[in-house]
């Protein structure tokens, strides 16, 4: 197809490693938030999944954000 760009190509618009590092520290800090709540079982479960979700975006894009930096 015409004007098809491969899949590790990123497009004008979307977000680049330090926006994504930065958008996985904040769901990071907003799951420990909700976590300090009183809650049922279930959503606890949930708030702990993501801030380990967090905690691995952070360092995942983090270690690609600095790996950009120094090429």
């Amino acid at each position: 197809m015409h004007g098809q760009q491969g899949l590790t190509t990123v497009r004008r618009g979307s977000p680049g490693h330090g926006e994504r590092f930065l958008l996985s520290a904040a769901l990071l800090v907003v799951s420990l938030l909700w976590f300090t709540r009183d809650m049922a079982l279930w959503a606890n479960i949930l708030c702990v999944v993501g801030a380990a979700g967090g905690a691995l975006g952070m360092l995942l894009f983090g270690r690609n954000y600095m790996n950009s930096r120094r090429n």
